[in-house]
């Protein structure tokens, strides 16, 4: 299984949290306390709304390494990976 490491006190202290994916991840954005996401290998995208406690497999549509996530406004984000991959993530549902 994957790991992911979860502070809630601002990287005072980690907790490890093991994902049913397991993938390596590339990166973890949260868009506030609770809901974030993290990209990784073989096109691994997943969610959480909990503040990094349980995570979910969402689709990204593509078997490509991701390596960054970024949201520029709090509805939209974009991933980024090889070969020129790019996936739009509209929490707005647009």
């Amino acid at each position: 299984n994957g790991l992911l490491l979860v502070s809630k006190d601002n990287g005072a202290t980690w907790k490890e949290h093991s994902v049913a994916d397991s993938t390596s991840f590339r990166d973890v954005y949260m868009t506030s306390g609770d809901v974030g996401f993290a990209c990784g290998l073989k096109g691994a995208l997943l969610y959480t709304q909990d503040g990094g406690i349980t995570w979910h497999s969402m689709s990204s549509g593509t078997t490509n390494d991701l390596e960054r996530i970024y949201f520029p406004t709090p509805t939209v984000g974009y991933v980024v990976g090889n070969n020129g991959t790019i996936i739009k993530i509209d929490l707005a549902g647009n």
